[in-house]
C-alpha cells in the first residue's frame, strides 16, 4: 500500500489498528508516522492537538499524552521491559484526543521476546480506537505473527546495504548470545528465521557467512558454541549450491542449522 492511500484511510478513520511503515530512511518514516498520527488523533489542523503533533521532530519525545514514541535508547535491542512500559497506558482512555497512537520508531531493534509481548495488545479490542505504528527499514526484521496482524506501507527504496547488514549482525548476535546463555532452543530457531528472511530478501550469502564467522571472535561466546557456529557457517556454504535447483533459502538454512545442532549436542 502507498503512503497517500494510508493517509486517506487515516483521515476517514478506516485505518487498520496496526501499521508497519518500511523503506525510506528513519526520518522519512517518522514524518509519515507523525502525519498519520495527527489525522488519527484529530485531523482538523487547527486545534492544540494538531498543532503540537505537527511540531514533533525526529529524535524528540511527544508532548501529547495520547501520542507515545518509543526509541531504541542506544541499545542493541528494544527489550520486553521497554515495550511493556511503553504500552503501560494503553488501557487508559484518551486524555484529549479521539484515539491513542503508539509509534515504535526503531522497529528494527524489537527483539523476538519484545515482539511476542506485543501480540496480545495488538489483538485487543478497546472502547476507543488504539493505533500502533511500527517503523522499520525492512519488514523482514519483524516476526511473521506481527506481520500477519498489520497493514503494510512501503516508502519504496530501502536503506543502504550497510545499515541492513549492521542490523542483521546485531539481531543474529543477540539471538545466539541468548541461546548461549540460556540454552533455550527458541533463540536458535529465531536466529535461523532471521537469517532465512535476510537471504530471502537479498540472497547475500557472503554477508551472512562473514557475520557468522565474526561471532566466533566475540569474547562472550566460547567453547563448543564457537564450534557450532563454525559448523553452521560451513554447512550453509556447502548446501547453498542447492539454490540452483530451486530450493528456498529457508530450507537450506534450517537443514544446515539442524545438522550443526546435532553435532553440537554430541560435543556438549
Amino acid at each position: 500500500m502507498k503512503a497517500d492511500e494510508v493517509l486517506k484511510l487515516a483521515y476517514e478513520r478506516k485505518l487498520h489498528p496496526v501499521l508497519i511503515v518500511e523503506g525510506g530512511n528513519s526520518e522519512k518514516r517518522f514524518l509519515l508516522a507523525v502525519e498519520i498520527a495527527k489525522l488519527l488523533l484529530c485531523g482538523c489542523n487547527s486545534c492544540s492537538v494538531c498543532n503540537r503533533a505537527s511540531k514533533i521532530k525526529y529524535g524528540e519525545d511527544s508532548l501529547l499524552p495520547d501520542l507515545r514514541l518509543l526509541y531504541k535508547e542506544g541499545v542493541r535491542d528494544t527489550t520486553v521491559d521497554s515495550v511493556r512500559e511503553f504500552l503501560s497506558t494503553v488501557e487508559l482512555a484518551p486524555y484529549e484526543a479521539r484515539s491513542k497512537v503508539y509509534i515504535f520508531v526503531d522497529g528494527d531493534t524489537l527483539n523476538y521476546s519484545s515482539q511476542n509481548s506485543m501480540l496480545k495488545v495488538l489483538e485487543e479490542n478497546f472502547e476507543s480506537p488504539r493505533y500502533f505504528i511500527i517503523l522499520a527499514s525492512n519488514k523482514r526484521f519483524l516476526l511473521p505473527t506481527v506481520l500477519s496482524r498489520s497493514l503494510k506501507v512501503s516508502l519504496g527504496e530501502k536503506e543502504r546495504d550497510e545499515n541492513f547488514i549492521t542490523i542483521l549482525e546485531e539481531k543474529i548476535y543477540s539471538l545466539f548470545r541468548e541461546f548461549y546463555k540460556k540454552g533455550d532452543l527458541y533463540y536458535l530457531l529465531a536466529m535461523g528465521e532471521t537469517i532465512s528472511s535476510a537471504l530471502e530478501e537479498k540472497e547475500r550469502i557472503d554477508d551472512v557467512l562473514i557475520i557468522l564467522n565474526s561471532l566466533v571472535s566475540k569474547s562472550d561466546i566460547k567453547g563448543v558454541e564457537c564450534e557450532f557456529i563454525s559448523d553452521f557457517a560451513f554447512l550453509l556454504l556447502e548446501f547453498w549450491g542447492l539454490r540452483k535447483m530451486g530450493i528456498r533459502p529457508k530450507k537450506i538454512v534450517n537443514y544446515s542449522l539442524l545438522r550443526a545442532y546435532k553435532r553440537y549436542l554430541l560435543l556438549k
